[in-house]
């Protein structure tokens, strides 16, 4: 079999946010276009995950990629970097703070997305893209932590100045570390 054709094939989507409503898509990472993001009433979008949701399906998974603001309680999520929902986090939730959000692949069923303020010790996650929010208070050790990753299995979030971290499996019960100093 011969092949006479050549061209990009597209897996996805870089994004990048900027102030207010302002964003950029790539799918190459070298030539960007603007994209308007969703408006915010306050605040700036301030942090990106992406994911793969179980659909039920053994044969396809949409990938969903989700954007916080720090300072308010919205987020924006799409399936293309093109068109965007919004929804917005649990009441108790206080996102007047640093907001953060990472994904972790639970379990072969359980896709999450969590959401960490550092203005908050709880905790807010979806298993559905962002459609409905769950909570869970004084999940972390204490306020101040601004940063969340995910990776090897674990979610890590750490206080910012300070040697105090945190991780979870889940993104729901965490267990508080000291780091070290240096």
């Amino acid at each position: 079999v011969d092949f006479d054709f050549a061209g990009t094939a597209q897996a996805g989507k870089f994004l990048a946010i900027g102030a207010g409503t302002n964003g950029a898509v790539s799918i190459d990472g070298d030539t960007w276009t603007a994209e308007v993001l969703p408006a915010l009433g306050g605040g700036n979008w301030a942090s990106i995950a992406d994911g793969l949701q179980d659909d039920g399906s053994s044969t396809f998974r949409p990938s969903i990629v989700m954007v916080v603001a720090d300072g308010v309680s919205t987020v924006a999520y799409s399936s293309d970097a093109d068109t965007w929902g919004t929804t917005t986090l649990p009441g108790s939730f206080n996102a007047t703070g640093e907001n953060t959000v990472a994904f972790g692949q639970i379990t072969s069923a359980i896709a999450r997305f969590v959401v960490i303020s550092d203005a908050d010790q709880d905790v807010a996650y979806t298993d559905n893209g962002g459609t409905t929010w769950n909570i869970t208070g004084t999940a972390l050790p204490a306020t101040g932590y601004g940063e969340m990753v995910y990776g090897a299995g674990k979610f890590v979030a750490i206080n910012s100045g300070t040697t105090s971290a945190a991780y979870s499996t889940d993104g729901v019960a965490w267990t508080g570390v000291t780091a070290p100093a240096t």
